[in-house]
C-alpha cells in the first residue's frame, strides 16, 4: 500500500490544470474587441471632427460671400439713387428748356397769328434768323420741342410740384 499511497500522491502533482488556460484564452479575445471597438471610436471621432471643421469653414466662407454681397448690394442701391436723382434733375432741365423755348419762339410765333405745319416751321424760322441764329441751331431747338412736346402729350412725362419747383417726372 505504501507504493500505491506513493503512486497516488504523485498523480495529483501530474495533473495539469485546464481552467486558467482557457481563461487567458477568453481575456485575449475581450480584449482584442475593445481595442477594436476603441479604434472604430477614435476613427468615427476623427471623422466626425474632419466634417465640423469643413462645414466651419464651409460657414465662414458663406458669412464673407453673404457680407461681400450685402456690401455690393448697398453699392449699388446708393449708385441707383443716384441716377435716379441725376435723372430727376435732367427732367427738370428738360421741363426748363421746353419752357424757354416756349417762351420764347412758340409765343413769338403765336403773336404772329400763325400755327402748325411749315408755317410754324417757316415763321420760326424766320423769328430765329432775324435773332441771328442759324438755321442748324434752330433745328435743333423744334427737335426739341417735338420731342418734349410728344413726351407730354403722350403722359410720359408729367410735371410735379417740389419745394425747388416744378420738377418732371418720366412715365
Amino acid at each position: 500500500m505504501g507504493a500505491q499511497s506513493n503512486g497516488a500522491n504523485s498523480e495529483p502533482n501530474t495533473v495539469v490544470p485546464f481552467a486558467p488556460a482557457l481563461e487567458n484564452a477568453a481575456s485575449d479575445q475581450i480584449d482584442r474587441a475593445g481595442q477594436t471597438i476603441l479604434s472604430i471610436l477614435h476613427n468615427a471621432a476623427n471623422f466626425a471632427e474632419a466634417n465640423y471643421q469643413h462645414a466651419l469653414d464651409s460657414a465662414q466662407k458663406l458669412s464673407h460671400q453673404l457680407h461681400a454681397a450685402e456690401a455690393r448690394i448697398a453699392e449699388l442701391e446708393a449708385e441707383g439713387q443716384t441716377y435716379q436723382e441725376r435723372a430727376e434733375r435732367a427732367e427738370q432741365w428738360l421741363l426748363r428748356v421746353y419752357s424757354e423755348i416756349e417762351d420764347r419762339f412758340l409765343k413769338r410765333v403765336d403773336r404772329r397769328g400763325t400755327t402748325g405745319g411749315s408755317r410754324f416751321a417757316q415763321s420760326t424760322h424766320d423769328a430765329s434768323l432775324a435773332d441771328g441764329r442759324t438755321s442748324a441751331y434752330l433745328t435743333i431747338e423744334l427737335d426739341v420741342i417735338r420731342c418734349v412736346s410728344s413726351r407730354l402729350s403722350a403722359g410720359q412725362i408729367t410735371s410735379r410740384s417740389q419745394n425747388s419747383g416744378t420738377a418732371l417726372a418720366l412715365g
